[in-house]
């Protein structure tokens, strides 16, 4: 870090002013520069601030983290292909905080269904989710990414994207749903009108349905109707005073026999009028008596979208003052100047009939205001800073800081001798990104804030390549990648790579990218509609405009650098670079048991680990990779070697909560357009060709009806296994042993005696393994007592109230991924049977709380698997078997020195267009993304 003090002299000033840049050598790009209008005195002052809020920046910097996934909606048995990219969210280099990340997906009332842990590497990770539809049913999903050292920071952070799962069959429902409001009555009434077809537009005629309308959890009315002869049915019913708008729904239940189990639940929109959101937000953060302000606004529908409207601002004698108008997404402002003692209101005129007054934030009677303006196509922008007339020439001091990234770039402190301080200030001191402003006092409390955006175009330029535009069906594909830099130089980088059927799949439409994600949404709070609209305002100054009313109404989620001048504290979700197992040793009285003996055993991989606990009582267990159920037995030893009676305590993962978010989203057979109709008409004619043909397909979706056991460990997967004994057969009984249910429901279940006398639990003659919670019991085996009495501890301990389910892998494959996993290679697996119980707990094999012992089960690392690509034969027919919505994912292109590499990949058998994307980034500061498209043909 270096410093270049240049000061100059007005000899007609009273005041010397005096220019300061500090120059930072960030990663190429960012640059400090630092002016200074006070005494040499306070020169020294803002440099020491400047070093110390930068130095804590560095220090604490927050991480940003991006997936690219292959497409944006999937069918029930896809998997949903992911890379990851995790930043240092100063430098937009890899991370040196995290080593392990997490992925999470949750369903529409927010609850988390599926959730992953991953290795990072460099800043990078890649993985895949499998949309079971046991797990993961239609509907809409969010899927989240985080680190645990993202948690210290704003929840806006956190990497979230909402994505569709759809089952389509030649069965499924299209469902025209309108909705109304009857408004002015005792009670409002909601009215709903239905309208069913199949998919090949025959109406769902003369039909039983149950209809049930939620709030929430609660059922507010449920009806049996039946569909008139063109599949149309109405329902009507009122709303309560505590209804919630934004969670009604309906759910409809088909009642005639032989549908199947066929129910959906679409949500139902309520719009009222009086249900528009409408905030004010001054700029700067507050409105000041006699300083004219900018005052943003943004109008929110009942579904959480913006909406455009209309009005008027009015005082407190109904004197009219400003008129404000938004467009479609709800945004705009107005300027206005606040008297002392004032209060001011807002009417709506249009969308009409909207009667309820809006209030403006109160006018404080004396303090400063911070504006901005930030030309289309400039260079520099311009800060003013307004003070009421009380503060001006008070001798007060101020700075103003310019933030990028949690990094400062720009300080300037002055006094304020007139009304108004002016400062042209060069974006260039910025890099690519928002850009905070704040104002704070000579006490360091932050009096107001202000962001812009910075646009220097130098994200990387992506192209792709290919030796021609239309391909046949089956054909091979080559596929060249370049990377450049906005000076056309070459650029080593990891990218990933997906082309996707435009016929088969919706082609991701552009609304977020990795450069939307940690340039603009990163750093802002709140739904962003359509964040790649505003990235197009390079080009277009309406809609640069509407970038900055994005900011004026969404930017308040910030670093905070006034932490720097605060004493330091842990963090309170610390950074995680490897995967380690740590706990505490406590003796009988609570106390901290220093230099205990602690052993970490593991079995399937062999593990065998100790260490000693310092001073107070800590321990900490690294090099070690979660695989695949995972178990590790920790134990304490005291000075003999003896099992120890201290108590063990695991520091495990306890994940965020974090808050639901965005707009009311429709599933995707309501309403729909003839595009997606289509779309799903060929779905279903491509499933009913590989019927017909009796070949099978390139793709994972398998519908089947089976018994699963939720939570299930089984290897296998859900309901593979020879019996399954599920939660809907434990019901009713109660106190049943598990030797009891296994003796009731396992046919060929009993105990057999060896040859040398030695009795065994077998299934059919098959030694029997018992498994709990994916835990192998027989770790715990010592050989001490025999193994037909360590067994029925277990049979015994364990009854239906405690069991979610038993699963018996007692034949072929379903033996042998047991076998594999748990037994030894020269083990005929033959002659294995393994039972799979598990409790509701999910704890494992514990018969009771012990002391000196510990099971610890993590979650095991998610290894990337390989997506399959066919490979054809030159000349090779098409027999439309081959259907890939996603036709190809490359999550692991490195470009070489001059910037280009190649990859290859067959197109399937169906014709139409091909959506390419590539994103990805060289680490070190600088990301991209490019999008191109083939053509195949018949």
């Amino acid at each position: 870090m270096s410093y270049d003090s240049n000061i100059c002299v007005n000899r007609g000033s009273t005041r010397t002013r005096v220019s300061v840049i500090i120059l930072f050598n960030l990663l190429q790009f960012i640059c400090l520069a630092v002016t200074v209008k006070a005494q040499q005195a306070d020169t020294v002052n803002l440099r020491q601030m400047v070093a110390k809020v930068n130095r804590f920046a560095e220090e604490q910097a927050a991480e940003k983290l991006y997936l690219h996934t292959d497409k944006a909606s999937y069918n029930s048995g896809d998997t949903l292909w992911f890379k990851a990219y995790v930043f240092n969210g100063a430098y937009l280099s890899s991370t040196s905080k995290s080593g392990i990340m997490y992925v999470e997906v949750a369903n529409d009332s927010n609850r988390v269904v599926k959730r992953l842990m991953l290795p990072v590497y460099l800043g990078l990770s890649v993985g895949q989710l499998a949309l079971e539809e046991n797990e993961l049913p239609q509907g809409w999903y969010t899927l989240r990414a985080y680190t645990n050292w993202m948690r210290n920071f704003n929840e806006s952070a956190v990497y979230s994207k909402p994505f569709y799962i759809s089952t389509i069959a030649t069965k499924s429902w299209i469902v025209n749903l309108r909705t109304s409001m009857l408004e002015g009555t005792p009670k409002d009434r909601l009215e709903v009108q239905l309208k069913i077809d199949h998919l090949d537009k025959v109406p769902v005629g003369l039909r039983e349905l149950q209809l049930s309308v939620i709030n929430r959890d609660k059922t507010i009315t449920r009806r049996k109707v039946q569909t008139d002869v063109d599949g149309q049915v109405a329902l009507a019913f009122d709303l309560g005073t505590k209804t919630d708008g934004k969670a009604l729904a309906v759910n409809i239940e088909d009642l005639r026999k032989g549908e199947g189990n066929r129910k959906i639940k679409i949500p139902l929109t309520v719009k009222k009028t009086t249900d528009i959101d409408l905030q004010f937000l001054p700029e700067g953060g507050k409105l000041v008596a006699g300083v004219t302000s900018k005052v943003a606004f943004k109008a929110l529908s009942e579904e959480g979208l913006g909406i455009a409207v209309r009005g008027k601002i009015y005082d407190s004698r109904s004197r009219e003052l400003a008129v404000f108008e938004a467009s479609a997404r709800g945004m705009g402002a107005f300027r206005i100047t606040p008297e002392a003692g004032e209060t001011y209101w807002a009417r709506i005129e249009k969308p009409e009939g909207l009667s309820q007054k809006f209030l403006l934030p109160a006018v404080e009677a004396k303090g400063v205001t911070l504006s901005v303006s930030n030309p289309f196509q400039n260079d520099s922008c311009t800060v003013v800073v307004s003070a009421s007339q009380d503060l001006i020439g008070a001798s007060q001091r101020y700075y103003l800081m310019g933030e990028a990234r949690g990094i400062l770039c720009y300080a300037s402190s002055f006094i304020l001798n007139k009304p108004r301080a002016t400062f042209q200030i060069d974006k260039k001191n910025f890099p690519s990104g928002i850009v905070r402003f704040t104002l704070a006092g000579s006490d360091k409390v932050v009096l107001s804030q202000r962001l812009l955006f910075a646009d220097h175009h130098d994200d990387l330029a992506l192209s792709m390549e290919t030796s021609k535009t239309v391909y046949k069906q089956r054909d091979s594909v080559s596929l060249k990648v370049k990377a450049q830099d906005k000076t056309g130089a070459p650029v080593v980088g990891s990218f990933s790579l997906s082309v996707t059927d435009d016929g088969l799949s919706r082609p991701e439409s552009g609304k977020s990218s990795i450069i939307s994600h940690l340039l603009l949404t990163s750093d802002l709070k709140g739904y962003i509609e359509d964040p790649g609209y505003y990235f197009e305002g390079k080009k277009d100054p309406e809609k640069w405009k509407n970038l900055d009313l994005l900011l004026l109404t969404h930017g308040w989620a910030s670093f905070d650098w006034t932490k720097a001048f605060q004493p330091t504290t842990l963090s309170k979700y610390p950074a995680e670079p490897e995967f380690t197992v740590k706990g505490r040793i406590t003796n009988l009285v609570n106390k901290p048991v220093q230099g205990a003996n602690v052993l970490l055993v593991s079995k399937k991989p062999f593990i065998y680990k100790d260490t000693m606990t310092n001073t107070s009582g800590n321990f900490t267990f690294r090099g070690i990779n979660p695989g695949d159920s995972a178990a590790y037995f920790i134990q304490v030893k005291n000075k003999k070697g003896k099992n120890s009676a201290a108590e063990i305590e695991v520091e495990t993962f306890v994940p965020p909560v974090f808050a639901s978010s965005g707009p009311v989203r429709m599933p995707w057979f309501v309403n729909v357009d003839t595009i997606v109709m289509e779309r799903a008409r060929r779905q279903v004619q491509f499933q009913a060709n590989v019927l017909r043909t009796g070949k099978n397909v390139l793709r994972e979706v398998v519908v089947t009806a089976k018994k699963v056991v939720r939570d299930s460990k089984n290897l296998n997967g859900p309901g593979e296994a020879d019996v399954i004994i599920g939660e809907k057969d434990l019901e009713n009984q109660g106190r049943t042993t598990l030797l009891q249910l296994l003796e009731k429901n396992v046919k060929g279940f009993g105990v057999r005696t060896t040859k040398t006398g030695d009795r065994y639990f077998a299934i059919n003659g098959n030694f029997l393994h018992l498994i709990i919670d994916g835990v192998n019991t027989e770790f715990f085996y010592s050989g001490a007592e025999p193994i037909y009495e360590f067994f029925k501890q277990y049979f015994d301990y364990y009854d239906a109230s405690e069991i979610k389910g038993i699963e018996v892998m007692n034949s072929g494959g379903y033996q042998m991924r047991y076998s594999s996993a748990f037994l030894d290679p020269m083990v005929n697996p033959f002659t294995q049977s393994f039972l799979e119980i598990t409790t509701r707990g999910g704890v494992g094999p514990f018969l009771k709380k012990t002391t000196g012992t510990f099971l610890y089960k993590p979650i095991a690392f998610t290894l990337p698997k390989k997506f399959y690509s066919p490979k054809y034969p030159p000349n090779s027919v098409s027999d439309m078997t081959d259907y890939r919505h996603t036709v190809y994912w490359a999550p692991n292109i490195i470009t070489n020195q001059q910037g280009e590499a190649e990859i290859s990949f067959y197109t399937s058998d169906n014709p139409g267009r091909y959506s390419i994307i590539i994103e990805g980034s060289d680490m070190n500061g600088k990301i991209g993304t490019g999008r191109s498209s083939i053509t195949i043909e018949k």
